[in-house]
């Protein structure tokens, strides 16, 4: 029995932009996106986390959501260009920014 061969595949290569923390404190709050940000990676410690990509503000049944201790990556997104946070006071929303590289 012979097994076909398959194509190698590429994974994704991606530039850290940089990063920051957001405090919560029971409102929304903007992060800070480098200009050429097209990947977030968000994770909650400390509680749940509420995002909101787009926006003028998260609130708590926004559609982006981080469970405590968990992580979401969101993207490549060609049109980002705001990130709301809601967390509650004790919360940290830690943020990562990436671009992915389209040449190899």
């Amino acid at each position: 029995m012979s097994r076909k061969q398959s194509a190698p595949v590429k994974l994704p290569l991606w530039t850290y932009l940089g990063g920051e923390t957001i405090e919560g404190n029971d409102a929304s709050q903007s992060a800070t996106l480098p200009a050429d940000a097209k990947i977030v990676m968000i994770v909650a410690s400390g509680g749940d986390v509420s995002y909101a990509l787009n926006s003028v503000s998260a609130v708590a049944l926004s559609p982006g959501f981080v469970p405590q201790n968990e992580r979401i990556i969101e993207g490549p997104l060609t049109n980002l260009n705001n990130l709301q946070i809601l967390a509650a006071t004790g919360t940290d929303a830690h943020i990562q920014y990436y671009v992915e590289n389209t040449g190899r």
